[in-house]
């Protein structure tokens, strides 16, 4: 069985290196592509969706962030409590209230 991704960022020059990478790779799968909503990138046909985008199982077992300080902010006030899936995070330039969000995030499921 694949472990699914969910690529948050997806639009962006790494958000598109790793959809290559997870699409050539046998073991992998993406759950969901997810930019901003506004972002040039998402709309119908795209196959990114805007932020906006329902939780639910979308968030497949690893929700991959390369976004920046606003979206992962975004992200995790928005991530519901009751998600297991892994956070993984590219995002760099951390203010205290978002090392905060993620330390709370990782109470919860995997924070790297």
């Amino acid at each position: 069985m694949a472990l699914t991704l969910t690529i948050h960022g997806a639009a962006g020059r790494m958000g598109q290196a790793l959809v290559e990478l997870v699409r050539s790779a046998s073991d992998l799968a993406i759950a969901g592509l997810w930019d901003r909503a506004g972002c040039a990138a998402v709309g119908e046909g795209s196959g990114v969706e805007g932020f906006s985008a329902p939780w639910g199982t979308r968030a497949g077992d690893v929700m991959v962030d390369f976004s920046r300080e606003e979206g992962l902010r975004t992200l995790l006030k928005e991530w519901p409590e009751d998600s297991t899936a892994a956070l993984v995070s590219g995002t760099t330039g951390l203010d205290s209230e978002l090392q905060e969000l993620l330390a709370k995030r990782a109470e919860r499921s995997p924070v790297f």
